[in-house]
């Protein structure tokens, strides 16, 4: 369904991105659906408070997350290297329809916050450790302190309306 200039340069006119398909119009792409669908309610799933999955997996949706992130934010990722960020622009720097369909997936998998990725940041203070490198934590995005602060002072800024 994707054309030669990108996601939202496919399907059957050439101007439209492919969101929804049912059981009757695409009914392979349903069944594809359906199955993407599961796997990503698995992401979903694994909150706070859920003492079921592993360290690792915790960090594997926290490394998914941020690829997401980055790709939104139209950065190139490196097939390569996993960690390396290169010069250029990514997918997402000029296709608008491609970057609001990875941002309503995001949504939608993380309605609030990815809980996955807030557990993994917290342990980035123990960077240069064993436990830090073998769980392959250095792939997982870093807030820096400016930031944080920016998401305060938008909280507080914010707080009105959701009284």
């Amino acid at each position: 369904m994707n054309g030669p200039l990108g996601a939202s340069c496919g399907g059957d006119n050439g101007s439209s991105l492919l969101l929804t398909v049912s059981d009757i119009t695409y009914p392979a792409a349903n069944a594809v659906n359906n199955g993407a669908r599961r796997g990503l309610r698995l992401l979903k799933d694994n909150c706070k408070d859920n003492k079921t999955y592993t360290n690792s997996a915790v960090v594997r949706v926290a490394k998914f997350a941020s690829r997401l992130w980055r790709t939104i934010n139209g950065e190139v990722i490196s097939l390569v290297a996993e960690n390396s960020l290169c010069e250029t622009v990514g997918v997402c720097a000029h296709d608008n329809h491609l970057r609001c369909a990875l941002v309503a997936l995001w949504q939608w998998i993380w309605p609030r916050q990815c809980f996955q990725l807030l557990k993994a940041q917290t342990w980035h203070a123990m960077e240069g450790s064993p436990f830090y490198d073998s769980m392959g934590l250095n792939h997982v995005m870093k807030t820096t302190k400016e930031e944080k602060e920016a998401a305060l002072v938008e909280d507080q800024a914010l707080a009105p309306l959701s009284k």
